[in-house]
């Protein structure tokens, strides 16, 4: 199955959209692949080997995932490994580039190993994520 990808641009540099990612009072702000308030509660240890644990909700849903830092390169990319009920239990890997750009930041997600009956969920819930980040990102100082 091929990697699902998401590019999008922000308006604020890579070390402020890195944060975004890496910094729990941050990310409890945007993490969330439900539309509405963003829920999210989250745990991170944002260095290679550290864990993370996320519970996100949404009005009727909710769900948890784990996953570990494979890759932390400040202000421009970030690996983690990405498992739970909505993963089917696979360990999949989202991996984000961080490139500057004349608007900002241009992100690139890539979602890989996702199986088949997963991929589309997350496809929408990739953009959700990704429309309360610009949100929160626009919000932030």
């Amino acid at each position: 199955m091929p990697a699902l990808q998401v590019r999008r641009v922000f308006k604020k540099s890579p070390r402020t959209v890195f944060g975004m990612w890496t910094k729990l009072h941050l990310m409890a702000r945007w993490m969330s692949p439900y539309p509405g308030p963003v829920d999210c509660e989250a745990e991170a240890d944002a260095r290679v080997g550290g864990r993370f644990p996320l519970r996100m909700a949404g009005e009727d849903s909710a769900c948890e995932i784990t996953g570990a830092y494979k890759e932390v390169e400040p202000h421009s990319r970030l690996a983690v490994t990405w498992s739970g009920e909505t993963t089917l239990g696979v360990d999949t890997l989202v991996t984000v580039q961080l490139s500057p750009c004349p608007e900002g930041t241009e992100l690139l997600l890539t979602h890989e190993r996702l199986p088949g009956p997963a991929r589309d969920g997350y496809s929408g819930g990739w953009q959700m994520m990704l429309d309360h980040l610009a949100a929160a990102n626009d919000a932030e100082a």
